[in-house]
């Protein structure tokens, strides 16, 4: 596990940004594995089982560019 740096847009997605950053702090997303990476396009995390079948407060991140 580490840190992880994005880039959020609250002037295009306020709502989208306030949700994340509310569910971020509560520690929603602590210990969650990222269930979908597609190196150059997303990332996905957010789903209590690890598997992509779901969980209330999914992230999926576009333009993820992996070092």
């Amino acid at each position: 596990m580490g840190d992880i740096h994005i880039r959020l847009f609250p002037d295009e997605c306020p709502k989208t940004v306030e949700n994340f950053i509310t569910h971020a702090k509560n520690g929603y997303y602590d210990n969650l594995i990222f269930h979908r990476v597609i190196k150059n396009f997303m990332i996905q995390t957010g789903d209590p089982n690890g598997d992509g079948t779901g969980g209330y407060y999914n992230l999926s991140i576009f333009n993820y560019n992996m070092i």
